[in-house]
Formats: C-alpha cells, sequence, structure tokens
C-alpha cells in the first residue's frame, strides 16, 4: 500500500508519449481506491469507469455511453 509499481517494455527503439505515461499512473492512483472497477482505453480523471461482470460481455461501448 502507498506504491503504485507500473512498467511498460517497448523491444525497439519506440518513442514515449508523456500524457500516456501520467494518463495510466491517474488510472492506477484511482483503481487502487476502487479496485472493484476497470478504467477503459483511452480513460481521462473523471471519465466513466467500468464494474467488470459478465454482464457487461460484449456491451462496453454501452456501458460508457
Amino acid at each position: 500500500e502507498g506504491k503504485l509499481v507500473s512498467s511498460e517494455v517497448n523491444f525497439y527503439n519506440v518513442g514515449r508519449n508523456a500524457d500516456e505515461l501520467v494518463r495510466k499512473m491517474e488510472a492506477n492512483v484511482y483503481l487502487a481506491s476502487h479496485p472493484d472497477e476497470a478504467c477503459p482505453a483511452k480513460w481521462k480523471q473523471g471519465a466513466k469507469t467500468l464494474k467488470p461482470g459478465e454482464d457487461l460481455v460484449g456491451k462496453v461501448y454501452e456501458a460508457l455511453q
């Protein structure tokens, strides 16, 4: 607790995106206090999250509207 752990490995010389790194860390901070939720791709603070479960299968798009 109190530590965020995340890693990303690029095999080739691929440029990094600082904004994307910050976005992912913000998502990790959010999820640390909301472990029953998931942050979808391109999630930003304040945006909708998902509550994983069988009822969500095939309905992610609708859940984010």
